[in-house]
């Protein structure tokens, strides 16, 4: 991207997985039954890469740190799907999600607008499973029930 100033991102380990990094349990909140679910992470260390070719190639970055809290809330469809040629099943729920972002490092700073200004576009939570978590039997769509109101976190 030309005009990219910035791109915060974990480094891409050997395995390949990217975009990815482990946060603690208690970060993260999940009841998909009830269409809702919470990750708030605050001061997370994480590389700034500048842009996307410096993040894929491990070239250089500035340390900086970011916090973040989305929310996922309301059941708008739900879905069960199964491929069984491909092993692999799942129950999904279109949902909401909201986000507030913020990041920091030597001389910038940057913060979204608040989390209750957020507007979702799209957003689907759900429960996959393939490989050798492949089960025999079908996952059953569930009714859709009442959409759950996650606590809100002052900041």
């Amino acid at each position: 991207m030309e005009n990219q100033l910035h791109d915060f991102a974990p480094p891409i380990p050997a395995s390949g997985l990217f975009w990815t990094i482990p946060v603690s349990p208690d970060s993260v909140q999940v009841d998909l039954d009830r269409a809702g679910a919470s990750l708030r992470v605050s001061d997370l260390p994480i590389p700034d890469w500048g842009d996307l070719r410096y993040a894929t190639t491990a070239g250089p970055n500035v340390p900086s740190v970011v916090s973040f809290d989305v929310r996922w809330n309301g059941a708008l469809n739900r879905a069960a799907r199964r491929h069984e040629e491909q092993r692999w099943m799942g129950d999904y729920v279109q949902t909401q999600a909201t986000i507030e972002w913020s990041a920091r490092q030597e001389g910038f700073r940057f913060a979204s607008d608040p989390i209750s200004t957020s507007q979702s576009q799209a957003a689907v939570m759900g429960r996959h499973r393939n490989g050798v978590f492949f089960a025999a039997s079908a996952p059953q769509p569930q009714p859709a029930r009442p959409p759950v109101q996650l606590p809100s976190t002052s900041r």
